[in-house]
């Protein structure tokens, strides 16, 4: 399985090493996610997020969020790919483009959001990190 030997390969001493020298001074933070989505569509934003959390249930989450395309849209998102772990699927990653910071960062604070996860089954506050594209494959 692919999966098990990515695994493998993010504790091969010889990456360890690799990362030491080239001035990686803490212990890398190594996720995978079996990725269910994915718009590859180009878009106007290098600006990405990505949020990962706990559901309840996986289908649960994935219908409440498909259901509320437009509503990401009108406040300044747009999904770009979300997936679960492959060793356990109620821990959920959800990346977007950010097309515009106020919009996304109201919505992100809303109340209307946290009922809508409350909604979808979401069962842990989202950890979320902001990142630039530099460049698109």
């Amino acid at each position: 399985r692919p999966v098990r030997k990515a695994k493998a390969f993010t504790k091969n001493p010889t990456l360890k090493k690799a990362m030491q020298q080239g001035g990686v001074k803490g212990a890398p933070i190594v996720k995978f996610y079996t990725m269910v989505f994915q718009d590859t569509a180009a878009v106007d934003s290098k600006l990405r997020s990505a949020a990962m959390f706990k559901v309840k249930d996986w289908a649960t989450w994935q219908k409440a969020f498909d259901s509320t395309q437009a509503l990401k849209t009108d406040n300044g998102l747009i999904p770009r790919a979300y997936g679960y772990d492959p060793d356990d699927n109620h821990n959920v990653i959800i990346v977007t483009a950010v097309l515009d910071t106020a919009k996304a960062n109201a919505y992100w604070n809303s109340d209307m959001l946290k009922q809508r996860r409350t909604a979808g089954g979401v069962v842990s506050k989202p950890e979320r990190i902001l990142y630039n594209v530099v460049q698109r494959y």
